[in-house]
């Protein structure tokens, strides 16, 4: 989103579900930081447009919409945006970038199945994050 806009994600992510949905193979991982739960309502009802067999209430379809949320501190964070800030790979972010975490964890929710998702599966760090990636095949 960083480097091509949010308008021309949702239009990449549209069309590669279009395309590649029908392989059960494959899996989107929308890797944002989708703080709550209308930005993360926004994206649900774009992939019920685009491919409404997600939702379909079948148990083979049972754990295709997950949630996977990120127990991050906010002092790991800053430091992330701030190397990141630093070395140049991220092409938006003016100085160190502490006062967009900040911001951010004050609307922060963690996702809920309420919301839609068939599960929420939370992750504290790079082992556990590594290990939910793998039970689910990406």
């Amino acid at each position: 989103q960083d480097d091509h806009g949010k308008s021309e994600v949702q239009e990449m992510i549209r069309e590669w579900c279009k395309r590649k949905f029908s392989d059960p193979r494959q899996r989107l991982v929308i890797d944002m930081c989708n703080v709550d739960a209308t930005v993360r309502g926004r994206w649900l009802e774009s992939l019920r447009e685009w491919q409404p067999a997600l939702f379909a209430k079948t148990k083979a379809k049972s754990d295709l919409l997950v949630a996977l949320h990120l127990q991050v501190s906010p002092e790991v964070c800053k430091a992330r945006v701030k190397a990141r800030s630093e070395s140049g790979l991220h092409p938006t972010i003016k100085g160190d970038g502490s006062r967009i975490v900040d911001a951010m964890v004050k609307v922060s929710a963690v996702p809920t199945v309420s919301e839609g998702f068939s599960h929420v599966i939370s992750a504290c760090d790079e082992a556990e994050i590594e290990e939910v990636l793998a039970r689910l095949s990406c």
